[in-house]
């Protein structure tokens, strides 16, 4: 019986080949993992320059409009504008840490890794 299923340890049927049923696994995986790391990375980018992007198109346009508003209406109205200046640099960290977040899980980083 033990011919037939090959159970004899002293001959092998895989040619060429030394890897337990665990090494190929870990090697598929390995592999697998990889490829999924390849493909996040390049999205976790892609979308992190999209966001790092508008955050400073939207932190420069409304710092832009509250200076605006301050030369437009002088001393008496320039805490409205001081505001939303603060609001645009508030949104553009707020979005820049987004984009962070983004790039740090196409890297594969755990949460709150540098």
């Amino acid at each position: 019986m033990a011919g037939i299923l090959n159970l004899d340890s002293s001959s092998s049927s895989k040619k060429g080949s030394s890897s337990s049923p665990e090494e190929t696994a870990s090697s598929a995986a390995s592999g697998i993992t990889s490829k999924a790391q390849g493909i996040t990375s390049t999205l976790g980018n892609t979308v992190s320059n999209v966001t790092d992007t508008a955050g400073g198109a939207i932190g420069e346009t409304t710092r832009g409009l509250g200076k605006t508003i301050n030369t437009a209406t002088g001393e008496t109205i320039s805490p409205v504008g001081d505001a939303v200046g603060n609001i645009g640099s508030g949104l553009q960290e707020g979005i820049e840490q987004i984009g962070k977040g983004v790039r740090n899980a196409g890297e594969m980083k755990k949460p709150g890794g540098e």
